[in-house]
């Protein structure tokens, strides 16, 4: 029945919108009334007052022992599921049916009112009322049950939730009762002692990569163009070539797009939704950190690893982002984690076996291998499949043990795997396609990509530097001293320790994807996205040998050279931030691009002086020789930075770089017939059309002869372009401004009615 239940849920995830909508063909008066009352009986506190009744009949009416014990048991499990669905609801942030109707869909932790729809409470409390009192009567499990069902389905009737809402109450309420009614404190102890890390790295985890995640619109170019690709997808209903302006884009292959393409189906396209994806890798990945060191024997460096991974601030922006780079790191460390482990089970090193507390096969570990390498193929291409090959071969070598391990890697099925994953696409692609496609994207999206600069995006050899540093900060200050102590160990052949093997396998992931990216010609700070795990399992090391009074670091003078780098490069990086906001709002640069002054708002000072105290604090704990909680501030800060980021920064940023398109592309789909003709001039700006919900004509600033043969034509053609781009249409006779701000135009060819 458990393994059901996860079915269940996405069923009515996709089917939840048309089940509230359809609510209203049923209504009734009658119904009305009914479904109110029974909406107000499902409220928590009825079923709490309930259990006291039955506490009471049992105590002095009935002088009945177990009648009282049943209303005990009722009432600590009515509560113990309301705090628990209310804590839920306010982490989730859900919204109401209504809400979502008027503001559309977000996600993540919220105390506003009407963003507290998932779980049902009502549901929760009522199925856990009757799983307790039913666990003391099964007699009389039909009518509670059915009163459990009616009260659900009320909260569906009235318009309070979603039918998932109420599915997820249902199970929480049951799960609630069973654990409060069946376990005795002693068992609970133990469960609260193996789940306790796991659920709070989840919660955690969720909380950072959901935050605010669909509050700014889509930034161009990267985030709209996949957004709108993917809506497009829809639209046409072609699931093989992805296309973006209904012509066909070869630029990744297309496992994201159908990623996106299932967000949509269950969120809507949304902002909410493009980025769903990357926040669930995003928390995914964070647990997989823990849990490849738990089951190799390190369950402590597990849960600082995760916790390294987890506040790396590249890894916090790129769960917030519509684009492939935490799909393809998913892939490819899970890949390598089912190496790892695969390995490890059919690893000749007995301190490996030992350890390790994994009971499933290496083969199904290499058999989740093969799947995702070929998922990662899928993502973005070879790309996915030779970074762990030449990470693994290496890795083999240095052990040497390529060939006995080669042996046990169960080959010829786990190309039959790969194959028959990642192959088929490719090949109806190519069928469909021919060289177009083989030409734009293996040619030029990945052989020229790596040998030339493609889109202006390139950089000196050293690039990936400075973009550790800050994009892996506070972290990154411990890198220098892990590769310092660990890149001996590359040499040693043999029998090594487990935790040897596992950081041998780190440092290699680490050198490999840095050494291939820095000498790749063409250059993006999310390149390198990949290598955040494996720095996350060294820099863990550190930390987990730092913190344990009898580890190979806990000496007082271990780390100084680490503290000193984090200390300085925390300086530079509050004081940049400091001055940033008064440099870009003093900028000219700014006040050219945007024709107006710009207020950057107090973000970067509140971030600012959040790095400042925590480094302050970091060393006041170290002073008091507060290690543990010295990392706790660490983690903290950085929390506190990316909330601050996405609340302060994210905003303006968006308010002065893409608003100003959002609200020129929805006016002119809302004016326009569909006849009526879009033009984006000079611009690279996907979002139009993702806002716009349309195709257009995409003109280059050298097509001036084409915008003013589009102008003087009989069609009505709305065009959107930045203000100096069309300074010389000024005064045409067919030319008319509806609009500037802030750099924009939106202009129109034909004089509107409330013009005249």
């Amino acid at each position: 029945m458990r393994k059901i239940i996860p079915v269940i849920f996405v069923f009515l995830l996709f089917i939840d919108n048309s089940i509230t909508g359809s609510v209203v063909f049923v209504k009734t008066p009658f119904l009305n009334n009914i479904m109110s009352w029974l909406s107000y009986l499902g409220l928590g506190w009825i079923q709490a007052l309930l259990s006291v009744l039955f506490i009471l009949a049992g105590v002095f009416i009935m002088k009945d022992e177990k009648m009282a014990a049943a209303g005990k048991k009722a009432v600590y499990t009515v509560v113990a599921a309301g705090i628990l669905s209310q804590v839920i609801k306010h982490i989730i942030g859900r919204p109401r049916p209504k809400v979502m109707d008027a503001l559309g869909l977000t996600l993540g932790p919220s105390i506003t009112p009407g963003f507290d729809a998932f779980p049902s409470g009502h549901a929760t409390s009522a199925f856990a009322f009757a799983y307790a009192l039913c666990s003391f009567y099964p007699w009389m499990r039909y009518p509670l049950y059915a009163y459990a069902v009616l009260v659900s389905i009320s909260r569906i009737y009235v318009g309070a939730h979603f039918p998932s809402d109420v599915f997820a109450g249902m199970v929480l309420g049951i799960w609630t009762g069973r654990i409060v009614t069946t376990k005795g404190m002693d068992e609970l102890k133990v469960m609260l002692r193996r789940y306790s890390i796991p659920v709070g790295i989840a919660v955690l985890s969720i909380f950072i990569f959901f935050y605010n995640l669909g509050s700014a619109g889509l930034f161009d170019v990267d985030e709209a163009v996949y957004a709108e690709a993917t809506r497009e997808m829809i639209v046409t209903g072609d699931w093989i070539t992805p296309q973006y302006n209904f012509t066909n884009r070869y630029d990744k292959p297309v496992f994201f797009y159908w990623l996106m393409a299932s967000a949509y189906k269950v969120f809507g396209v949304t902002e909410f939704a493009a980025r769903f994806w990357s926040a669930m890798f995003g928390v995914a990945l964070t647990l997989m950190c823990y849990y490849l060191l738990r089951w190799i024997g390190y369950p402590t460096w597990g849960a600082i690893t995760s916790l390294i991974f987890a506040t790396s601030l590249e890894v916090i922006v790129l769960s917030h982002a519509s684009i492939t780079d935490m799909t393809l790191t998913f892939f490819i460390t899970s890949s390598l984690f089912c190496f790892f482990l695969g390995y490890t089970c059919n690893s000749r090193d007995t301190s490996l076996k030992e350890v390790s507390p994994v009971t499933v096969s290496g083969r199904w570990w290499y058999w989740g291998f093969y799947l995702s390498t070929a998922l990662a193929v899928l993502t973005k291409g070879p790309v996915g499949v030779a970074l762990p090959a030449v990470i693994i071969f290496i890795f083999l070598i240095l052990r040497g043990q390529l060939i006995q391990t080669l042996k046990n890697m169960h080959l010829i099925s786990g190309a039959i795997i790969f194959l028959a994953v990642a192959l088929p696409w490719y090949v109806i692609e190519i069928w469909i396609n021919g060289w177009e496609y083989i030409d734009a994207f293996f040619i030029k999206h990945n052989v020229t990509r790596f040998t030339g600069v493609v889109s202006g995006h390139k950089g000196p050899v050293y690039y990936f530097i400075p973009v550790i540093l800050l994009a892996f900060f506070p972290w990154s200050a411990f890198l220098p001293q892990a590769i310092y102590n660990y890149f001996p160990r590359l040499k040693q052949k043999g029998y090594i320790e487990s935790k040897d093997s596992v950081i041998l396998f780190s440092v290699i992931w680490f050198l490999v994807i840095f050494i291939f990216f820095s000498i790749s010609r063409t250059k993006l700070p999310g390149y390198i996205a990949p290598l955040a795990p494996a720095l996350a399992i060294m820099v863990g090391r550190l930390w987990d040998g730092y913190l344990n009074p009898e580890g190979e670091y806990s000496g007082r003078g271990a780390l100084k050279y680490s503290f000193i780098f984090l200390i300085i490069i925390g300086i530079v990086i509050a004081a940049g931030s400091g001055f940033l906001t008064t440099f870009l709002n003093d900028s000219d640069t700014m006040l050219k691009q945007f024709q107006e002054p710009v207020n950057w708002g107090r973000g970067f000072y509140y971030i600012s002086a959040v790095i400042a105290s925590g480094l302050f604090l970091f060393i006041l704990a170290l002073w008091q020789h507060q290690r543990k909680i010295a990392l706790g501030i660490m983690s903290g800060m950085v929390i506190v930075v990316s909330c601050l980021l996405f609340s302060y920064v994210i905003p303006i940023a968006d308010k002065y770089l893409q608003s100003t398109l959002r609200d020129y592309s929805r006016i002119a789909a809302n004016q326009m017939d569909t006849t009526d003709n879009l033009v984006v001039y000079g611009i690279n700006k996907p979002s139009i059309l993702f806002y716009a919900k349309r195709p257009a004509t995409i003109l280059l600033s050298s097509q001036r002869d084409k915008l003013t043969e589009v102008i003087e034509s009989s069609g009505i053609a709305y065009i959107i372009s930045k203000s100096s781009g069309i300074e010389y249409l000024t005064g045409h006779p067919d030319f008319y401004i509806l609009n500037e701000q802030r750099g924009y135009t939106l202009a129109v060819n034909k004089r509107p009615d409330w013009l005249k």
